[in-house]
Parts: C-alpha cells; structure tokens; sequence
C-alpha cells in the first residue's frame, strides 16, 4: 500500500524513536532495540531501506533514558551524552508516507497529538 518510505517531523516535545528487528528480519518482540534516534523539537526524521523494514515505535514514558543498553545514533549530535533523560513534554507528531495506489488517496497523512 505505502511506498517503503517515511517522513517524521516533530514539533513541540522531544521523544526517542525506537528500532527492532521485525519477524520477517528475526526479530521477536521482546529483543532490545537495534538502535534509536532522539527527534528534537522542529526536526524531521526520513527514514527507508533496512530502517523501513524494522519496527519503529515511540514508547509511551514521561521521560527518555539516553544510556546503555539502548545505543542513541545521533547523541553528538544533538549535544546529549548517554546519562541524559530529556523529559517529555507534549509532542506533535506529522507522518507522512506515499501510497502507491491511486484509490487509496485519503490514507496520505496522519496528523496526531500525543498527551502525555
């Protein structure tokens, strides 16, 4: 139905998005994750290829642990160290994804506001 890409913008709150293996890559669900990305406030996160075929999810914490065992991939970059613990603030989330097929049009967007 979607074409194996996403785009993730966030605004308001920050969050860590988390990524496991699936079932079909042998992944179960209880395996820790391969690795996260920390989304700042105003930042978009396009993912695809082997990050499309993993599970991605946003667990729901009033705060995120950025340390060991979890590995964060861009913690130099957003000048976090792996003892920070951003706490959540409310979080708007805008995905988008191009679906292949023409008669499924109105599935383009999902706009959603995260309580927390």
């Amino acid at each position: 139905m979607f074409d194996a890409q996403v785009a993730t913008l966030t605004l308001g709150g920050t969050c860590l998005m988390r990524f496991q293996r699936s079932a079909e890559e042998g992944g179960g669900a209880g395996d820790p994750p391969v690795a996260s990305v920390f989304l700042e406030r105003r930042s978009l996160l396009v993912f695809r290829g082997p990050a499309y075929r993993m599970l991605h999810s946003i667990p729901a914490v009033t705060c995120d642990p950025l340390g060991p065992p979890e590995p964060v991939v861009n913690l130099a970059r957003v000048g976090l160290d792996d003892r920070a613990a951003p706490e959540r603030g409310r979080r708007i989330s805008v995905t988008l994804r191009r679906v292949r097929d023409p008669s499924q049009r109105w599935m383009l967007g999902v706009l959603r506001v995260i309580p927390y």
